[in-house]
């Protein structure tokens, strides 16, 4: 029988897969953002595009000279304009954001370097003067920082360069660029005009110095951050580079010495420093300070990137800022770490020789550093002596390493290794631009021919390459490959950028990336790559297997990585399958089912299937006495059992006359454990009701025993109990409890109670449950 009950399912399921929905293939991953509007020759913009990015959203901001992307409104020349890409958009997915404000085409000037969060705001920089409705700069000469906030009531474009008075010529009277924003829609860049604050401006302007804007700050909403420390303007030497993090710290490098009220640089090498708004006290700090205290640091620092928690990485050519194993040359520029939270030494050299030998750091120039919340870093370096083993051969060719904080043993990671790990070991031509996620994913660029291990390039150009440390299999991914699988994709692929989700966006001039609609000329165009999704949803059962129920109610939801409804499949018992979208609830009649359960993404994967077996049950015990009311005689055993329909009774309790000494109270009554004698005459009502093991309580119950002296007869009145004598009780006191028995497939579930109630008055019964099966 059961091997055809298990025929019949693998039947019914077999059918089922049979009316899933049929996927014709994997959705190609490369898709054009800078599409022409219409779908036509050139298929992608008519002017270069450039500098992507994009946000967990998967929203994506560039900037572009074409005038061929949008249906309707596109820009009346070929100055470079600001684009948002919205994936979720309904209609157009492209917005113009320099929009001329009187609607008549793009911006009068050059607009670049958008940078976007969380919530799709946008900064850039524009020499534009017709993008608001009122408050334009005066002219195109200089560059402005402008805000984008697609939220926004009314206007979307903030000018944040904005003149103190709010006069001629409005925006600044120098030019600003470098903008950088937070999730808190903060904003830093760099500036060298000295009009923007309505007091303690720089000086001159021939710096640019450092300004954080806050959206939200009461009064003045810009700062200066490169104030001179005595009060009197900004600094007295260039600063660059800012970098924010979500708590509205900024890093930068700067030439300045005339910032710290104390232990300032006594040269004017570039240094790192980090501003804090909510520290007392002196707000900057400087992390390149020389180790003995005598200023800050003998060789050039750049490139400073900030994480959440204050992390700071930076590459610096000095070699003065350990208290021992620095570098012993300030020719080439090595990798360190801050770490606010450090006990002693806060410093770290990152691209430290494997030997901890001279050099000590790297024997060629290490930049190009990013780091991540996880305090894993990403750099590139020409340096062949940061492994223990497997370094490169040359020091010709800049490789891309990934340092993990936490690993154990050796902490760097050659990601350009040759596939073969083979000399040369590292890549076989240069590697540049790397970019990390939360993941610990690094997205580069390489010209190396030597990385995967099969379908290399064998021209030298720059393509796209995704690390994925967790991948299964080969942990490298090229897509910027001819699509037919030609070998020599001519062209440059470049500035690539990615999310926590993997998706990679990047410009390239290749006109053969896609499987059709490819531009038709040679232009750089916008490419938005979406790994392909492999992995299965996963479904939540609100009982888990093998649990029981009493309100017949189960939950079933699917989650996936990517589709956010995920198609969800089940069938109870012999039953049709059904289905519903992400979420099902299911309300099941008392008995014992079994539901069978899978889901299914909308990239055709499916999830294991799962059978799992619930018992419902929301009916009560039924507990009888084996007397019914009447008349017995001195001696009488008083019997009570119960059973339950399926999943067993837990407990028999009892009172007697609504407050006997057998309890402590009516609301906490005595449970059933052993029988005794009722050899005391009276009346005796005897309340009595189980539970079962889910909580199910039956109602009460009642019998009432009247209790007379034994007759001469020995017959009982209104039973057939015959007498029993007194010097029974202890041999009653140890009867062992009926267990009952099971019929059928159904297990009926007895508990018998066995009482006989105590003349003594006072005397108390120790408590104990029964459950037999």
């Amino acid at each position: 029988m059961k091997m055809k009950r298990t025929l019949l399912f693998l039947t019914a399921l077999a059918i089922a897969l049979l009316a899933l929905p049929v996927f014709a293939g994997a959705v190609e991953p490369l898709s054009l953002i800078s599409k022409d509007a219409n779908d036509v020759s050139p298929f992608g913009g008519n002017q270069g595009s450039s500098s992507p990015q994009i946000n967990e959203a998967g929203q994506v901001v560039f900037y572009s000279s074409a005038n061929n992307l949008l249906t309707s409104g596109n820009p009346t020349n070929t100055y470079s304009n600001i684009y948002l890409y919205d994936p979720i958009a309904t209609g157009e997915k492209l917005t113009l954001i320099t929009a001329n404000a009187t609607g008549a085409g793009g911006a009068n000037g050059r607009s670049y370097s958008p940078q976007i969060n969380e919530a799709g705001q946008v900064v850039f920089y524009s020499s534009a003067n017709n993008l608001l409705t009122s408050g334009n700069p005066v002219d195109t000469s200089h560059n402005n920082v402008y805000l984008y906030d697609p939220t926004a009531t009314g206007e979307k474009l903030t000018l944040i360069t904005k003149d103190a008075n709010d006069v001629s010529p409005f925006g600044g009277n120098q030019g600003s660029s470098s903008p950088r924003i937070n999730e808190a829609g903060q904003v830093v860049f760099i500036s060298s005009a000295n009009n923007l604050l309505a007091s303690n401006n720089p000086a001159n302007t021939s710096y640019y110095n450092i300004y954080l804007y806050d959206p939200i700050a009461t009064g003045e909403k810009l700062t200066l951050i490169t104030a001179n420390a005595i009060g009197a303007g900004g600094a007295n030497d260039g600063s660059y580079s800012p970098q924010i993090n979500e708590a509205g710290q900024v890093v930068f490098s700067t030439n300045a010495n005339n910032l710290l009220t104390s232990g300032n640089p006594t040269n004017t090498y570039s240094n790192i420093y980090l501003y804090d708004p909510i520290a007392t006290g002196e707000k900057l700090t400087l992390i390149t300070a020389n180790a003995t205290g005598a200023g800050g640091a003998n060789g050039g620092s750049y490139s400073p990137q900030i994480n959440k928690a204050g992390q700071i990485v930076f590459e610096s050519q000095g070699d003065n800022l350990l208290t021992s194993g620095n570098p012993v040359s300030t020719i080439y520029s090595n990798i360190y770490l801050y770490d606010p939270i450090a006990t002693g030494e806060k410093l770290t050299l990152i691209t430290k020789d494997a030997n901890d030998a001279s050099p000590f750091g790297g024997n060629q120039s290490s930049d190009s550093p990013q780091i991540n919340e996880a305090g894993q870093i990403v750099f590139k370096s020409k340096g062949n002596n940061l492994l223990t083993s497997g370094n490169p051969v040359s020091t010709i060719y800049s490789n891309i390493y990934l340092y993990d904080p936490i690993v154990t043993d050796e902490k760097l990671t050659l990601i350009t290794r040759d596939a073969n790990d083979a000399s040369p070991f590292g890549g076989n031509q240069s590697s540049d631009i790397p970019h990390i996620n939360e993941t610990g994913q690094v997205v580069f660029i390489s010209r190396a021919g030597n990385l995967l291990t099969s379908g290399n390039f064998a021209n030298n150009y720059f393509r796209i390459y995704l690390y994925s440390p967790n991948g299964i299999g080969e942990k490298l991914t090229s897509f910027t490959g001819d699509a037919l699988g030609a070998d020599e994709d001519y062209g440059e692929s470049q500035s690539a950028h990615l999310n926590d989700a993997g998706q990679v966006v990047f410009s390239s001039d290749v006109n053969s990336l896609l499987s059709k609609g490819n531009p038709t000329n040679d232009v750089y165009n916008i490419y938005l790559y979406t790994p392909p999704d492999i992995q299965a949803p996963t479904i939540d059962i609100s009982l888990g297997d093998g649990t029981r129920t009493r309100s017949g109610e189960v939950t079933l939801t699917a989650t996936d990585n990517k589709d956010s409804s995920p198609a969800l499949y089940w069938k109870v018992g012999d039953e049709a399958t059904q289905t519903a979208s992400k979420e099902a609830i299911l309300t099941l009649p008392d008995g014992v089912h079994s539901i069978t359960y899978w889901a299914l993404d909308e990239s055709g994967n499916t999830s294991e299937y799962h059978v799992v077996t619930i018992t419902v049950d929301s009916t009560a015990p039924i507990t009888v006495s084996k007397l019914p009311t009447g008349t017995y005689s001195l001696g009488t055993k008083l019997e009570l059992s119960a059973t339950d329909n399926l999943t067993g009774v837990e407990t028999i309790y009892y009172t007697i006359n609504g407050g006997a000494t057998l309890q402590a109270s009516a609301a906490t009554p005595t449970v059933y454990i052993a029988p005794v004698i009722l050899s005391t005459a009276g009346t005796y009502v005897i309340e009595f009701w189980s539970t079962d093991v889910l909580g199910n309580t039956e109602k009460v119950k009642q019998v009432t025993y009247t209790i007379k002296a034994a007759s001469t007869s020995g017959a009982n009145t209104g039973g057939t109990q015959e007498n029993t004598s007194v010097g029974q009780e202890a041999s009653d006191v140890l009867d062992a409890v009926d267990t009952g028995a099971k019929t059928g497939d159904m297990a009926t579930f007895w508990v018998i109670a066995l009482l006989t109630l105590v003349a003594t008055t006072g005397m108390a019964l120790l408590s104990r449950k029964h459950l037999e099966k």
